[in-house]
C-alpha cells in the first residue's frame, strides 16, 4: 500500500461466539479506513478465519468511516 494514501478495508471476521462445531456461522462484516502503517489485530475462533478487502478511497469517500484503531 502506497504511504501518502488512505484505504478502506472490509473485514468478514469471526463473532464473538463463533466455533466451528457450535457456532460456525457466527461472522461480522465491518468496514474501516486503514494507511499502510495500520497493524490489524483480529481474535480468530477455533477453527475459524478471516478475509479482508483493501481498496483505495478518496478523501471524500473516507468521511464517515472509522479509523482502524
Amino acid at each position: 500500500l502506497d504511504a501518502d494514501k488512505w484505504y478502506i478495508i472490509t473485514l468478514y471476521r469471526d463473532g464473538d461466539k463463533a466455533n466451528w462445531k457450535d457456532n460456525p456461522e457466527e461472522y461480522v462484516i465491518e468496514k474501516f479506513a486503514v494507511k499502510n502503517s495500520t497493524v490489524l489485530q483480529l481474535k480468530l475462533a477455533p477453527g475459524g478465519g478471516c478475509a479482508a478487502s483493501i481498496k483505495p478511497v478518496t478523501a471524500a469517500e473516507i468521511k464517515g468511516i472509522k479509523k482502524y484503531k
